[in-house]
């Protein structure tokens, strides 16, 4: 939109000066007040101005406070994406037009653009009253709106900052407001959260960890530890899982549970992932006996040149193909099914093979086990763990159908999550062939896992085997 008449504008040419890209705010200020043609709501600049306001008001009442909701509409892509944008401006400006009736003049609804709107509540005594309003814009936003012919029932996450003394601009309260939203978003949408000083730490500390990942994957920080897979007939180690771990300069070795929220939601840690397979192919390759299982998330299969890659990087490393396993979860088989079969067989075509993991958690059904070229089966830990405990005939059921089954398909077994002599024994018992867990070895990092090293480690274990009942049958493998 160009400036009203009698504007004073400096541009660096007549483009800039007719987008704004160089003029300094308080040069665009007085266009860009002008509400958004769709809504007629206030925008962003003008929300700002007035929260600014009520700061330097505030600031010397110690007894008023007022409130910054941000709101998001949940789901608003499938809305566009099924009915169509023009279905989903309608809806924009009946979401609009409802949050203002619950305001009724308490205070100022803006847009901040697509499905983002942000209120300013003018008098507000205490948190209870701005959840209150939090709640009855949700009830508002949830009765039945017509649109295009279709009747939808919207709902929105709310995030909520109420004035504090240390806030000392719109912009910090705004970002306040946006952290608690996302936190409502992930905590199952369809509701408002509070932004506390607890939030405020974690946010500070999710930030300094991406700043820590970063930096972990310009100087390779990451490292492969691994964990004995055995024959439970004799407690021969028949081959080992690579597992990760960042060697983080302040924590030392953390498990993924401790980065991999941050990792996915930065998108970095597709790099991790290939960081850990290049260090867990130099080791196989230094080895002359056994396999090693690395784990591959859904996201690898996305990639059209994910197999050729893998592969590349076992030439590079000068291991061999045939005693590498990758351990796929339910899920990447069916996201994408054709894409990840075609991947699955060209793998298998140079001799890596699949291993079905955590299986009986998700959606287990025959087809894909007779579709898919799967190798092994890994029976979940948490079946394993009910073996002998309050669950027994439940995991006991579980686990004889999962073995019988497996066993007509030709399918090998490894149980997960092996602890006590108790749950090994009944595994052999009902036909499983292999097994890991703590009796047999913790994660170790290479430098210490070699020869019988890990299996020694099960001396740590809750129940170890006895030493004689635990030997590595592959010479160096271990």
């Amino acid at each position: 939109m160009a400036p009203p008449a009698g504007t004073r504008v400096r541009a660096h040419s007549a483009a800039a000066a007719r987008d704004g890209l160089f003029a300094p705010l308080w040069w665009r200020r007085p266009w860009e007040h002008v509400p958004y043609p769709l809504t007629g709501l206030p925008n962003r600049i003008h929300l700002l101005e007035r929260i600014d306001a009520a700061i330097a008001t505030t600031a010397g009442d110690g007894g008023a406070s007022f409130a910054v909701l941000f709101l998001d509409l949940d789901r608003f892509k499938l809305v566009n994406d099924s009915v169509g944008h023009a279905a989903g401006d309608e809806m924009l400006v009946e979401t609009g037009r409802r949050i203002v009736r619950v305001i009724a003049g308490r205070g100022m609804v803006a847009r901040l653009g697509g499905d983002e709107f942000a209120l300013m509540l003018s008098t507000v005594a205490d948190v209870a009253g701005a959840e209150r309003t939090a709640a009855d814009i949700l009830a508002a936003l949830g009765e039945p709106m017509w649109v295009a012919g279709r009747e939808l029932f919207p709902s929105a996450s709310i995030g909520i900052a109420l004035w504090q003394p240390r806030y000392r601009s719109g912009d910090e309260l705004l970002r306040d407001a946006d952290a608690a939203m996302y936190r409502a978003k992930s905590s199952g949408r369809n509701r408002s959260e509070v932004f506390g000083e607890q939030m405020r730490a974690e946010a500070t500390r999710l930030l300094d960890l991406e700043a820590d990942l970063r930096r972990a994957i310009l100087g390779d920080g990451f490292e492969p530890w691994f964990q004995p897979i055995v024959r439970l007939s004799d407690g021969a180690v028949v081959g080992h899982e690579a597992l990760l771990r960042w060697s983080h300069e302040l924590h030392g070795a953390l498990p993924p549970a401790d980065f991999i929220g941050v990792g996915e939601d930065s998108g970095l840690i597709e790099q991790v992932d290939w960081l850990l397979y290049r260090h867990v192919f130099r080791w196989l390759a230094r080895r002359t006996e056994g396999y090693v299982s690395i784990n591959v998330p859904p996201r690898h299969f996305h990639s059209d040149d994910f197999a050729e890659r893998l592969l590349r990087l076992l030439e590079d490393a000068g291991a061999d193909p045939s005693r590498l396993r990758i351990e796929i979860t339910e899920v990447a088989l069916l996201d994408d099914a054709p894409r990840t079969l075609r991947m699955l067989r060209q793998l298998g075509e140079c001799g890596v093979l699949a291993m079905l993991d955590d299986f009986g958690t998700g959606f287990s059904t025959l087809s894909y086990l007779q579709r898919f070229p799967i190798k092994s089966l890994k029976i979940d830990q948490s079946f394993v763990a009910g073996l002998d405990g309050d669950t027994h005939a439940e995991s006991l059921a579980l686990v004889r159908a999962i073995l019988a089954l497996a066993g007509t398909l030709g399918i090998d077994t490894v149980g997960e999550g092996i602890e006590s002599a108790q749950q090994r024994d009944l595994l052999c018992q009902l036909g499983c062939t292999y097994g890991q867990g703590y009796l047999f070895g913790r994660p170790a990092a290479a430098s210490t896992s070699g020869g019988a090293g890990v299996v020694a480690e099960a001396d740590a274990a809750p129940s170890p085997i006895p030493p004689a009942a635990v030997r590595p049958a592959l010479g160096s493998v271990g």
